[in-house]
C-alpha cells in the first residue's frame, strides 16, 4: 500500500493512495520486485500533486509487467463486503452428509467471512436442511 498526503500552509494540496494485492500463487520473486519498486519510487505525495493517478501508477511501475485498465473505464471503488448468511451457508453444502451430521451432533457450526471477519452461526436444524 502506498499512501501520500502533501500538506501546504493553507491545507492539503494532494492526497491519494495505491493498493496492490498479489493474486494467489504469485511468486515470492514477483512480490519482492514490487516491494522493491515501491521503496525506490518517489514520494507518492509529490507524484499525485503533479499527475492523475493512472500516470502515478505508470511512473511507479515503469518497466514492470503490469496491465492498466483503460482510463475511460472508471469504476467507483469501495472496500465493503458482500457476504450474507445465505452465502456463508452455501459452502457447507460441499461437505459430505457424514461431515454435516458431525456438525449437527456438535451443536451447529460457525462460518467466518475471510474478507470482513463477520461470523455466521448455524444451528443443527439449519444444517439438517442441507442434508435433506
Amino acid at each position: 500500500m502506498l499512501l501520500g498526503v502533501l500538506n501546504r500552509r493553507d491545507g492539503v494540496a494532494a492526497a491519494g493512495g495505491i493498493i496492490i494485492q498479489a493474486f494467489p500463487h504469485t511468486s515470492e520473486e514477483a512480490i519482492a520486485a514490487v516491494e522493491s519498486r515501491i521503496k525506490e519510487a518517489p514520494p507518492l505525495s509529490t507524484l499525485i500533486e503533479k499527475m492523475p493517478i493512472e500516470h502515478v501508477v505508470a511512473t511507479v511501475f515503469e518497466g514492470m509487467d503490469y496491465k492498466q485498465i483503460d482510463e475511460s473505464f472508471n469504476v467507483p471503488l469501495a472496500y465493503k463486503c458482500t457476504c450474507s448468511r445465505e452465502r456463508a451457508l452455501a459452502p457447507i453444502a460441499l461437505f459430505t452428509k457424514d461431515e454435516i451430521q458431525e456438525m449437527v451432533d456438535e451443536g451447529g457450526s460457525e462460518v467466518v467471512c475471510q474478507f470482513c471477519g463477520r461470523k455466521y452461526s448455524f444451528t443443527p436444524e439449519e444444517l439438517l436442511t442441507i442434508i435433506n
